[in-house]
């Protein structure tokens, strides 16, 4: 309650009521992007946009990428360029297991094995932060990369390949049908792990990552065990982005590892994660559909502006990056808390304008 000197106690605005406001406007924006994420894939096989759907996908994987991110970033403050390593290392899994165990049991196999590699990135956490912890994961990555992605004997050949899995008994090919198939697997598959680190926030576990992150010194102090949890973090982080990686093996069959680059892959998911908030599982999937798929918005809207004006269609495929790129850039700049913080900001001072309201017209009914 926030009180006002002089002013009769039915004037008094109900921070509580605010509050309670703004988690209901919250929620009910959540539950909205869920219908969205739902109804996604009928709306564009209605509209028969193949390209758009295997963009959709490709947006929930670079989602469970990004809320790796989130676990060890949002929740553990500690900066990583090795998650398409990761990946890099999921993907590798799938495609050697696949043809002996079958895709589906080899996907919980290459999140289990990226887990080795997520402890040895750990090591360098136990003592660098910030920009030189994110330097030294980069050097890790570009190592992880040439010495067994790149490696044809580790790998398996210089691509890395899978048969289209079965679901069904049908093969998940690159048809429409399929890939809304997919897509909607790969949405459970995402649900679930954005489920459990929804529910770890506000566990034991997730408590110490905040602790961690807001003062190591402070957490150490109260019994916390640092080492034990930026570990157990990375290991986190790597479970989910190698289960990602061998998700994306799925989409793409035939796959370079350079794909699973720093340069390429980890350091544009980082922006994209903090365009959406670091510490919001919502943002980092808002913001990975946006980054998925606005590339291929983007031509089509203004070639069809400049066609409307007579002026052709010269809008290009550089052209489309470089304006993406202002368009990160200028959300960087705008939204320094992200998407999801712009947002929480909006609804925030609606419900206590709402509550100053509901206030100003009991004090009116007093008079």
């Amino acid at each position: 309650m926030t009180a006002v000197v002089g002013t009769p106690a039915l004037a008094v605005r109900d921070d509580a009521a605010a509050e309670r406001t703004f988690v209901g406007a919250r929620t009910a924006i959540a539950a909205v992007g869920v219908v969205a994420m739902l109804a996604l894939p009928l709306v564009l096989s209605m509209l028969d946009r193949p390209s758009y759907l295997t963009a959709a996908v490709y947006a929930l994987i670079l989602g469970l990428a990004g809320i790796s991110l989130v676990v060890l970033l949002g929740y553990v403050g500690q900066v990583s360029l090795a998650q398409f390593a990761f990946m890099g290392i999921g993907a590798m899994v799938v495609a050697r297991l696949a043809p002996h165990i079958g895709y589906w049991p080899s996907l919980p196999l290459a999140g289990l094995l990226a887990v080795p590699v997520g402890l040895v990135a750990a090591v360098p956490a136990l003592r660098l932060r910030g920009i030189y912890l994110a330097v030294a994961t980069l050097g890790f990555s570009q190592a992880v990369g040439a010495a067994i992605l790149l490696n044809p004997s580790l790998a398996g050949g210089p691509i890395l390949h899978v048969d289209p899995p079965h679901l069904g008994g049908t093969a998940l090919s690159s048809s429409l049908s399929s890939r809304s198939t997919l897509y909607l697997v790969d949405l459970g598959i995402v649900a679930v792990f954005a489920a459990f680190t929804l529910a770890l926030r506000h566990r034991k576990t997730g408590l110490a990552f905040t602790a961690v992150r807001d003062s190591e010194l402070a957490a150490a102090s109260v019994g916390v065990n640092v080492v034990k949890y930026k570990m157990l973090a990375f290991a986190l982080s790597a479970f989910y982005a190698g289960v990602a990686g061998g998700m994306y093996m799925a989409l793409n069959p035939d796959v370079d590892p350079r794909f699973f680059s720093a340069l390429t892959g980890s350091i544009p998911l980082l922006i994209v994660l903090v365009i959406g908030g670091v510490t919001s599982i919502g943002g980092a999937l808002l913001a990975c559909y946006f980054y998925a798929m606005v590339p291929l918005l983007l031509p089509q809207l203004i070639n069809g502006l400049l066609r409307a004006v007579h002026l052709g269609s010269w809008f290009n495929w550089d052209l489309t990056i470089a304006l993406f790129g202002v368009l990160l850039l200028r959300g960087l700049v705008s939204m320094p808390r992200g998407i999801v913080g712009a947002l929480d900001g909006i609804l925030r001072r609606m419900a206590l304008r709402s509550a100053d309201q509901t206030a100003g017209g009991r004090r009116s009914a007093v008079f």
